[in-house]
């Protein structure tokens, strides 16, 4: 009995502590070739090759972020979103937080309710959804469809 113990107790240690912690912000590629992007933050950068639908979590909390950078295959640089930009996009200064969609026509930010599992199917509509909500901030954004 007491080695089943043991055993129970070293699979729930090895469960918790194996796992891998992950932070905001997210980055989503909407983009239908591969692309790198640079994720700027107040304590460094991290660059991350993405391809279409994949999605990029930070493994160290507490940081800030400045600004996103998205680079071609030649590494030369497609789009850059500094912090005001990011502001802009978000509605406030909370810009860490949430879900970001890189891609060929902007920066997006993706609503709860498409996330983590909706949003690659639905990329016109976050593109849409955002455009006309920009003034207001994304508690405003809403897609159609998730309202009924």
């Amino acid at each position: 009995m007491r080695i089943i113990k043991i055993f129970i107790i070293g699979i729930l240690l090895s469960v918790v502590c194996g796992c891998d912690r992950v932070y905001p912000p997210v980055i989503c590629s909407g983009y239908t070739e591969d692309v790198m992007v640079k994720i700027i933050f107040d304590k460094g950068y991290m660059c991350v090759s993405l391809v279409f639908g994949s999605e990029f979590w930070q493994k160290s909390g507490g940081r800030s972020l400045n600004s996103i950078v998205v680079l071609g295959k030649d590494y030369k640089e497609i789009a850059h979103y500094d912090k005001s930009d990011l502001i802009k996009r978000k509605g406030d200064e909370h810009i860490t937080t949430g879900p970001w969609l890189v891609t060929e026509k902007g920066l997006y930010r993706i609503p709860r309710t498409l996330f983590p599992s909706k949003w690659t199917n639905r990329i016109d509509e976050i593109e849409q959804a955002n455009e006309t909500t920009k003034k207001y901030g994304i508690e405003s954004l809403t897609i159609e469809k998730d309202k009924q």
